[in-house]
């Protein structure tokens, strides 16, 4: 993982490079790269080594680099919480003057993405798998794979299996809702428990005791990743239920 992550923060830089020749001086001009993830909330574990990795391989990548300087600025997009992305990205568009992006989960870019095609800043979504993201904008590009392809894939399953009763559960954060609409609407009839519950909600008894009523033959999560792992757990207790997916 650290080597993959080091190669991609190379590449970033290499094509920063080859797209600023024609902005500046490549001796005299900084090339500063503004970043916004989730450093707090539910899916700031997501973002906890990719900001140590850029923090340890700046160095590595500004010595390797004969013509330009790199400086990467990280804010906190809190996976789009509240306003906190669009006042990131005007804080690196209009104050530090960032020639680059490099935005983390969906709530983040889908609420940047007009801004920053606005100023024309080339930006990079790292994880944002939302249906929206493919059609935001001129300037937005994606390395992570659409959210439809891996839910159409997983309803192909369910209905091989011939599984008849789904129960989906939903942690309400900005990339679990396009997830949520789509395997509904795909699987239909075969849903027999729709329930979703704020980031911030520490009791969920009422939603265990409703997936353990509901007698479901599959739980599909679509939840941050420290929620995931105690949830999944009680619900496969409680529920008695094997097959879960997320």
């Amino acid at each position: 993982m650290t080597k993959i992550a080091c190669q991609f923060l190379l590449h970033v830089a290499f094509a920063c490079s080859a797209l600023f020749c024609a902005l500046a001086d490549p001796a005299k001009v900084e090339v500063r790269i503004g970043v916004i993830m989730p450093l707090t909330g539910s899916t700031a574990s997501f973002t906890t080594d990719a900001r140590r990795m850029i923090e340890l391989m700046t160095p590595l990548i500004n010595s390797r680099s004969g013509a330009y300087s790199y400086r990467f600025i990280i804010e906190d997009g809190m996976c789009g919480t509240g306003s906190a992305p669009i006042t990131a990205a005007k804080k690196l568009v209009e104050i530090d003057n960032v020639h680059f992006m490099l935005v983390g989960c969906s709530g983040e870019i889908l609420q940047t993405a007009p801004f920053l095609n606005g100023k024309g800043i080339l930006t990079l979504s790292l994880f944002g798998s939302h249906p929206d993201v493919k059609k935001i904008g001129g300037y937005v590009f994606r390395t992570y794979p659409d959210a439809d392809t891996g839910i159409e894939a997983l309803v192909r399953v369910i209905e091989a299996r011939n599984f008849h009763k789904v129960a989906v559960i939903t942690e309400e954060v900005s990339y679990t809702e396009g997830r949520r609409k789509l395997i509904t609407k795909l699987l239909g009839d075969r849903i027999v428990l729709d329930e979703t519950f704020r980031a911030d909600d520490q009791d969920l008894r009422n939603i265990i005791l409703k997936a353990k009523a509901s007698n479901a033959e599959v739980l599909y999560l679509t939840l941050s990743a420290d929620m995931l792992m105690v949830l999944a757990a009680v619900l496969s207790k409680v529920t008695g239920v094997r097959r879960s997916f997320s």
